[in-house]
């Protein structure tokens, strides 16, 4: 039988391989990761128990929604809303390790994979740092989360950190200047970790605009009357859909539901939100995979006014933190052991181990700088860049490559082909890759379009 194979065995590509045995048992799967079958990825790698996942554990799910919240009762006692995102990766792990030890068919290869080639037009060979592989008649791109982008220039200084994590390696930093770029959930981990572990650090955390994120309490499903599929279809019919169309949808929804307040009021003022908490965020996460398809109807022009004028706003309203640390920030900024810095223009080295940091009428020297903003571009790495080389993908504007919105195929310079990407690579297309529905979805799409019945 003809194989397929997955590049990546993070939380992506195990959901892709779990769905493609289900549907079909007898297919025959490579599996590509250099670390190794652990199914957690980089965002639920094995690290300190501060780093939270930040929606609750009845919301987290793999196989079938409710089998993390399962696995909690029978196996840990805390029970909590927002455990450690370490305890899904081990939830991960083991469910896929199981699971390939009872299935047939199942190779796995602790390779990086540097390129992949088209072989024939239904066929393709994936190159790793130890040998070529294949033919395969399909194969899955579920690379994960890549480093920040180093836009400052920093990597090679001594204690510059590119990468947040694993936070685990930070906790050795004992400082009074510790300079944290970025103010999402990243910087968030580290702020935490590094305050938490030593009593004398100080941090600042460092943005170029906006401020800390608002926090979750525990929110549920909820049903949607405006910003459903069906509505959608029968009032919105065109093929594109403008920015002020979209407001009022949203703000349509906020009204069906109760909640007396604009989208733009929430993403302006976070505090606004504590109108009701828990259903804002119920709302907010029912439209997890409605937003990719309300982006993929927006011109191209008002793509580029969002991503630049609302899209900071929006993801630091829409990706919250947990209750619990949004409690330490706060008593960490009244004890004076954190602060926070906007209007960040520069850093660079200062001496031979320290930074300085400059903004609007702003400067300070300081001893460490972690780059805590997020993830980086798909497109800036090896594989990535090769398959452009070779024609297989091109770059998405917004960020990623281009993949068609309906499956997932990723398009070349002639057209779509039996390529497929999940997650991170597709974020131009799909606006919002980071939340496990919207992962769902595509794991779906792409396995009816590898496996049609």
């Amino acid at each position: 039988m003809e194989k397929v194979a997955i590049i990546g065995c993070g939380y992506s590509g195990s959901i892709v391989l779990h769905r493609l045995k289900n549907r079909n048992p007898n297919i025959s799967i490579d599996l590509f990761d250099p670390a190794g079958m652990s199914g957690h990825g980089l965002a639920y790698q094995p690290d300190i128990s501060s780093n939270l996942i930040n929606r609750p554990s009845s919301l987290m799910w793999l196989n079938e929604p409710g089998d993390f919240s399962r696995w909690l009762c029978e196996n840990h006692t805390e029970g909590n809303t927002n455990p450690p995102r370490a305890l899904f990766g081990e939830f991960i792990k083991l469910t896929l390790e199981r699971f390939v030890a009872q299935s047939t068919n199942i190779q796995f290869h602790a390779e990086t994979v540097t390129n992949i080639n088209k072989l024939s037009p239904k066929h393709y060979l994936v190159t790793t740092s130890k040998k070529i592989h294949g033919p395969y008649r399909a194969v899955v791109l579920a690379t994960g989360n890549p480093e920040p982008r180093d836009v400052y220039k920093l990597s090679g200084k001594t204690n510059y950190y590119n990468s947040a994590y694993p936070t685990l390696r930070l906790l050795d930093i004992r400082s009074r200047h510790i300079g944290v770029i970025g103010n999402q959930l990243s910087a968030i981990d580290t702020t935490i970790a590094l305050l938490d572990e030593y009593p004398d650090n100080r941090v600042t955390v460092l943005s170029r605009r906006s401020k800390l994120p608002n926090y979750s309490d525990n929110y549920e499903p909820c049903e949607l009357n405006v910003l459903n599929k069906d509505h959608l279809a029968n009032h919105f019919d065109s093929t594109k859909i403008s920015l002020s169309a979209i407001r009022q949808l949203f703000d349509a929804e906020l009204i069906s539901q109760g909640v007396d307040i604009s989208l733009m009021e929430l993403m302006t003022d976070h505090t606004k939100v504590d109108i009701d908490r828990k259903k804002i965020y119920s709302i907010l996460s029912a439209t997890n995979t409605v937003v990719p398809h309300l982006w993929s109807r927006i011109p191209d022009r008002e793509k580029r006014i969002l991503s630049k004028r609302y899209a900071p706003h929006w993801r630091q309203f829409r990706v919250p933190i947990p209750k619990e640390s949004r409690h330490k920030i706060d008593i960490f900024m009244r004890k004076g052991r954190l602060r926070a810095q906007s209007g960040i223009v520069n850093i660079q080295p200062y001496g031979s181990q320290k930074f300085r940091v400059q903004g609007d009428g702003y400067e300070e020297i300081f001893t460490h700088i972690i780059n805590a903003t997020g993830i980086g571009d798909s497109i800036d790495t090896p594989l990535y860049r090769n398959m452009v080389k070779h024609g297989l993908c091109r770059p998405n504007e917004h960020g990623g490559i281009k993949v068609c919105i309906d499956d997932c195929r990723i398009i070349g310079t002639d057209s779509c082909h039996d390529l497929f990407a999940i997650g991170t690579p597709t974020i131009g297309d799909f606006f919002a890759t980071s939340n496990i529905d919207v992962l769902q979805m595509q794991a779906e799409i792409i396995t009816k379009k590898i496996m049609p019945r």
